[in-house]
């Protein structure tokens, strides 16, 4: 086999949009996805949320779910970098609707119709997408994910205060029914929290609070 090299073609006046989607692979993810989904449902859900004749024509909100979906399915987070993703597909754009002389929707209109559109909306959405995934045996329902995040508290430590007991503590195990015994002798008592410095730390603190402690 010889070395193959790719040559410049000339600019084409016309371009025909059927060549185009024909070099793409077939059953796409995307095809299949327009197949299964049924959004019409989205105009009525959004009506009262538009003017009934006043203003400028909106984005198609159908159009708008759409690209939400491409951003979750992309793992695209920026509003910036959809619009790129959007215009640059071929396969994204007729997923959409758009030919290749149509302007898809920038980033100011995708950012300012997620801003206007309510909580509410997208729930309904996601639980109508999930309900038509489920009846055309995309989800099984066996396994469940979750994602948790441990943050360390932005705590004021000028608000911790010292806590003392308003009774002496022998006083409150012997009425919680707890009897406190003494160790064998010769024996040292076991450590109750931590070990080491922090438990010589614990039992100065509580002979200290017993000190203070009235009674």
């Amino acid at each position: 086999m010889s070395q193959g090299r790719k040559e410049t073609p000339e600019p084409s006046v016309f371009v025909n949009a059927a060549d185009l989607y024909r070099s793409l692979p077939r059953s796409q993810f995307y095809e299949r996805l327009a197949q299964v989904l049924e959004l019409d449902f989205v105009y009525a859900l959004t009506q009262p949320l538009y003017a009934p004749k006043m203003g400028r024509p909106s984005l198609d909100p159908v159009v708008f779910f759409k690209c939400m979906l491409i951003g979750f399915f992309e793992n695209i987070l920026s509003d910036t970098e959809l619009e790129y993703r959007i215009a640059d597909s071929l396969t994204l754009r007729r997923f959409l609707g758009y030919s290749l002389a149509e302007r898809t929707p920038d980033e100011s209109t995708l950012r300012k119709t997620r801003h206007r559109m309510p909580e509410e909306a997208f729930r309904a959405v996601f639980a109508r997408v999930l309900d038509q995934c489920q009846a055309a045996g995309l989800l099984q329902g066996r396994v469940i994910g979750t994602d948790s995040t441990l943050v360390d508290a932005n705590a004021s430590m000028d608000s911790c205060a010292t806590r003392r007991w308003a009774v002496p503590m022998r006083s409150t195990s012997w009425r919680c029914g707890a009897r406190i015994s003494p160790p064998p002798p010769g024996k040292r008592p076991p450590p109750t929290i931590g070990s080491g410095g922090a438990a010589r730390r614990a039992t100065r603190t509580g002979r200290a609070r017993r000190t203070r402690t009235p009674g």
